[in-house]
């Protein structure tokens, strides 16, 4: 199943689970599953929408089978988001492991910060340079304006 987060995605970002591109939401969902697949480890993303309450669904970023278990990747946890994995938790048998930007981080090599992997994500997909004081992006069109 290929998702179409990238349309809007200024990263575009993914990953390959034997050669097929698996589109995902941000960084540390391919930070993830990056380091899931070089250990091994078979990773299946967002495999099921789960109705919490009736007007209430959430879809867990990852299942490992292998594990049973379902992996949230958050840089940070709105009200919303903490009220779906808390509805979640208390689901009878359902394991569900929620790391934080600081475990996010400690899955990328020695010597690689969350912003150097996102530097030389956007080098490497040729996606320009954006400005961090006004989060504009400007891609190599606009610069040769």
């Amino acid at each position: 199943k290929n998702h179409d987060f990238n349309r809007c995605s200024t990263y575009k970002w993914h990953y390959y689970d034997q050669g097929v591109r698996i589109n995902v939401k941000s960084s540390y969902e391919v930070i993830f599953a990056r380091h899931m697949l070089d250990r091994g480890i078979h990773i299946i993303y967002e495999p099921k929408s789960f109705v919490l309450k009736p007007d209430c669904r959430y879809k867990p970023d990852f299942y490992v089978p292998e594990e049973d278990t379902y992996y949230e990747t958050k840089g940070w946890l709105s009200s919303t988001a903490a009220e779906k994995i808390a509805l979640f938790k208390a689901i009878p048998d359902v394991n569900l492991v929620v790391l934080m930007k600081e475990d996010v981080a400690a899955l990328l090599p020695e010597g690689q910060t969350l912003n150097s992997f996102n530097r030389k994500w956007r080098e490497q997909h040729s996606l320009g340079v954006v400005s961090s004081d006004t989060h504009t992006t400007y891609n190599q069109n606009s610069l040769a304006a």
